[in-house]
């Protein structure tokens, strides 16, 4: 079968870092020869299975608290940038910004309070 002209190749006779560790979490995206590497390296190293799975229970905690702090950097500084620009703007961003303590039902009727 001739290969195609954009096709990839994954070299799923060599034996590949991602797949071993796909392996060793109980995945099924890996082959024969990644099989075999992490039986040798299981032999030399007896807890890397505990290892990964330890890797993988700090990783998505560890990722979702990046995210929001993220996040609450980026809002403080769109919020800087939207109050430089007007001082009524900041009255605005206080009433209406996410966590506030005066909700949109509780604006609903009244006019934001006017500087000075």
């Amino acid at each position: 079968m001739a290969a195609q002209k954009n096709s990839v190749d994954l070299q799923q006779n060599r034996a590949h870092s991602a797949r071993i560790y796909d392996y060793f979490l109980g995945g099924n995206d890996n082959y024969p020869a990644d099989r075999e590497a992490a039986e040798r390296i299981e032999k030399a190293i007896a807890s890397v299975r505990g290892v990964a799975r330890g890797n993988r229970t700090f990783k998505y905690p560890a990722m979702v608290e990046g995210t929001v702090q993220a996040y609450r950097r980026a809002e403080s500084r769109w919020r800087r940038a939207i109050t430089a620009e007007s001082p009524i703007s900041s009255v605005i961003w206080r009433c209406w910004s996410p966590g506030s303590s005066r909700s949109r039902i509780g604006m609903r009727g009244r006019s934001p309070p006017r500087p000075g």
